[in-house]
């Protein structure tokens, strides 16, 4: 299995969650550890125009990404505010859980995922 850039995350998830046997994981791209600015906005060579509307547009996101009626949308499952750590680990919809950094039913089923991931060889 392939995946780039939230595909990995998808894709991963499937190979950590889903009863199917998945003999092979590539990701490219991969925010496993989500994302904590808009894209866009992470590239440093931006006109000071663009700056301020980053800047305001990331104050924005931050201000409302783990509000309840944007629960359901694939962006806020893999936003991490760094800055607001105890708001991520308690909202946070899909990475939380994902990166094994919550208690859940499946938490001994994702550590051993994450141990068989790391005794694994990368060429």
């Amino acid at each position: 299995m392939i995946g780039f850039s939230q595909g990995g995350l998808i894709a991963r998830y499937i190979a950590q969650d889903c009863p199917i046997k998945v003999r092979n994981l590539i990701t490219v791209g991969t925010p496993n550890m989500g994302v904590t600015d808009t894209p866009l906005c992470s590239v440093t060579e931006l006109s000071r125009g663009l700056q301020a509307l980053c800047s305001l547009v990331n104050y924005a996101s931050k201000s409302i990404v783990y509000k309840d009626f944007l629960k359901n949308f694939s962006s806020t499952g893999y936003f991490r505010d760094s800055d607001n750590l105890e708001e991520y680990l308690a909202k946070s919809t899909f990475l939380t859980f994902l990166n094994n950094e919550v208690a859940h039913e499946k938490s001994s089923l994702y550590r051993d995922s994450i141990t068989n991931l790391n005794s694994a060889t990368f060429i």
